[in-house]
């Protein structure tokens, strides 16, 4: 969605179903490190922090990221530009993990736990099951699986 100027979302699809990769997670925070966005203030940036979202379409549903705590989520970027693979790898470990572990759960499920396991400090995610438009927000929960965050 652009929005006076600057692009504070984005959506695309995971053909293969998966669901929001650390790729999608950290392109967020690329314009926090743009001096087209930062050369236009405060007022500007608080724009684009209070607006970005990315969305993540799958065959199975939809996802929905925002952004908890800015800093470092700009340091997760830097990681990820720096390690790249490194990233990749862990991410596919957990969730390779995930479902070694929980067997009748699903890939899609499996990326969800990756991704809150790597940036649940960092990120709020949410989904829509496929044909629903009701998000909900995801966590972990005490047995380490992913859960709707019950809402207050």
């Amino acid at each position: 969605m652009l929005t006076d100027g600057y692009w504070v979302g984005a959506s695309h699809g995971h053909p293969a179903g998966m669901g929001p990769s650390p790729a999608d997670a950290v392109w967020l925070a690329r314009p926090m490190t743009d001096t087209e966005l930062t050369g236009a203030g405060s007022t500007a940036v608080n724009k684009y922090k209070a607006m970005a979202s990315a969305t993540v379409m799958t065959t199975t549903g939809s996802y929905v990221i925002t952004v908890k705590d800015w800093p470092k989520l700009v340091t997760a970027l830097t990681n990820y530009d720096s390690n790249e693979n490194a990233v990749k790898l862990d991410f596919q470990t957990k969730g390779n993990d995930y479902l070694a572990a929980n067997p009748t759960k699903t890939p899609q499920e499996a990326s969800v736990f990756a991704l809150l396991k790597l940036y649940g400090d960092v990120l709020n995610v949410y989904k829509a099951d496929a044909g629903s438009t009701t998000y909900r927000p995801l966590k972990l929960d005490s047995s380490n699986r992913v859960a709707d965050l019950a809402c207050p």
